[in-house]
């Protein structure tokens, strides 16, 4: 994904740059070597709503999946070069530093870095795939006959969670928003209360 140390690398790129493949193999890496490689259409969504009772405890669940087709819903998800310009580095965001950058010994990152700009800089694309718990509850009815002697006919006590759990491949916030590195996450949340019938 990224020029190594040991590679030949072609004349306007550079240590550290992504690999731009000669696609059509004139031996020349030009706008000519462009290919599609997806869409941001998913091929499919599909969701699981569900609702079990036990006794007193009820809990309720709905799953959110939106999943690619062949060669399907990629996003842009690329970072910020980080380049030296004599002995300073521009764009020095600390959420920037953090990330899974390229060097000589992180040679498996994710993400390009290098100290001089490419002929052609491309755009990173990821799966963005996703299975979300994206709502959950658990209630409980408090026994009857506690609630008798003071008038009430049900008590209900219930706690919830909305996006607890996002399994996927991309790298950034949200898939489904394409929300990238710099982008914004999905917010988890819990609630907790109860329902009185009088």
């Amino acid at each position: 994904m990224v020029w190594q140390l040991d590679d030949d690398i072609p004349t306007g790129y550079h240590l550290g740059n992504y690999r731009v493949v000669d696609t059509n193999h004139d031996g020349e890496i030009t706008v000519d070597d462009r290919v599609i490689l997806g869409k941001e259409d998913p091929a499919y969504r599909f969701g699981i709503l569900n609702k079990f009772r036990y006794k007193d405890f009820t809990l309720s669940f709905f799953i959110n999946s939106v999943q690619d087709g062949k060669k399907g819903y990629l996003g842009s998800n690329s970072q910020t070069v980080t380049r030296s310009n004599g002995n300073n580095l521009r764009w020095n965001r600390a959420s920037e530093l953090a990330a899974d950058y390229w060097s000589p010994t992180n040679p498996d990152a994710t993400y390009s870095r290098s100290i001089q700009a490419a002929a052609i800089s491309p755009t990173l694309y990821m799966d963005r795939s996703f299975v979300r718990l994206q709502d959950i509850s658990l209630g409980y009815n408090l026994p009857k006959n506690w609630l008798n002697a003071i008038g009430i006919e049900n008590i209900n006590v219930y706690v919830s969670g909305k996006n607890l759990l996002t399994f996927t491949k991309w790298k950034g916030w949200d898939p489904e928003a394409n929300q990238g590195y710099y982008g914004r996450p999905v917010l988890k949340s819990w609630s907790f209360g109860f329902n009185v019938t009088l």
